[in-house]
């Protein structure tokens, strides 16, 4: 039996057709696992600050409310177990505001500051006890900012 050219079309367009539907599944298992990463790294991220203003906390608390400026004072004595990040203590003077390098894998602690909208960057607060914890993940499009 001889294969006519117009069922040679249709053979070709139906391989075409599974090869496409193949690509699509690849992509959609590729970064759906990529998304999974993000957000079980999210969570990670946002509990290892939790840990920072809990250390934060039990300094202030020990030391008459007065504001941490020992980073390395603060990790060895209120953080217990590992803590990956480096800490930066900083303060915000009336007017400015804090927007964070994009590769910095540093956890930064802003007294005098509030968590702008879009939390992206820190801005002056007049409350003296007041203070946000800041991180930027590397490859992520923004900070996480948290009071």
């Amino acid at each position: 039996m001889t294969v006519q050219p117009k069922n040679r079309n249709y053979i070709l367009i139906g391989v075409i057709v599974i090869l496409a539907l193949i690509a699509v599944i690849g992509i959609v298992v590729l970064f759906g696992n990529r998304y999974e990463d993000d957000v079980e790294n999210k969570k990670q991220d946002i509990s290892d600050m939790l840990v920072l203003q809990s250390a934060i906390t039990d300094y202030q608390m020990s030391n008459n409310g007065k504001f941490p400026t020992d980073a390395a004072k603060l990790k060895s004595d209120y953080i217990r177990g590992s803590f990956p990040y480096p800490i930066s203590l900083t303060n915000l003077n009336e007017g400015e505001t804090e927007t964070l390098p994009t590769t910095s894998n540093t956890m930064y602690v802003i007294k005098n500051a509030a968590c702008d909208n879009d939390g992206k960057q820190a801005i002056y607060n007049s409350t003296s006890r007041r203070y946000v914890i800041m991180y930027h993940p590397e490859g992520v499009a923004s900070a996480i900012c948290i009071e």
